[in-house]
């Protein structure tokens, strides 16, 4: 009932507490403590809420790429089309139409070609992999050259070097 609740302090939850047959209610006290022993649980069950929640934005991004991508192709097969069919017709579609929807549908289709392949790759990796993939990341880039390199707004600083000799 407490998470349910949202996790409410434990006044708000004894007012939300029915008595039982007798009449009486947990003191606050008592429910701050039975609080105390679930909030582990509760930051467990959080944590696999925004886990889910991760995955379906993701899974509802890459989905959006997709068809990004779809319309895209179909702008550009359509304007391709137009310039083909149409050569010497320019009154029924203007060259700056036809250029505009082929050059657009490009733009689009290299915006999102890709994309949703890599979102799904890096759904499908746990948080330890992902790590180790930006360990060695940061470790190549100072590699090359530099103290400090920004890769996802991670900064080289704030990793300890055990940490990055740990990855070889």
């Amino acid at each position: 009932m407490w998470y349910r609740m949202g996790k409410p302090s434990s006044s708000v939850l004894r007012d939300s507490i029915p008595e039982d047959h007798k009449g009486i209610k947990p003191h606050t006290d008592t429910l701050n403590a039975w609080v105390g022993g679930w909030l582990d649980r509760a930051n467990h069950l959080d944590e696999q809420v925004n886990y889910q929640l991760d995955k379906r934005l993701i899974q509802e991004k890459v989905d959006m790429l997709r068809r990004h991508t779809v319309v895209a192709e179909n702008m550009q097969n359509m304007a391709v089309e137009q310039f083909e069919s149409h050569k010497d017709d320019l009154d029924y579609i203007t060259a700056n139409t036809a250029l505009r929807m082929l050059t657009e549908g490009i733009r689009i289709e290299r915006e999102s070609r890709g994309i949703p392949g890599m979102l799904e790759k890096m759904a499908s990796k746990d948080d330890e992999a992902i790590l180790d993939d930006i360990k060695k990341l940061v470790k190549k880039s100072t590699e090359a050259g530099g103290d400090t390199v920004n890769i996802i707004d991670l900064e080289i600083s704030d990793i300890e070097d055990s940490e990055l000799e740990d990855s070889d």
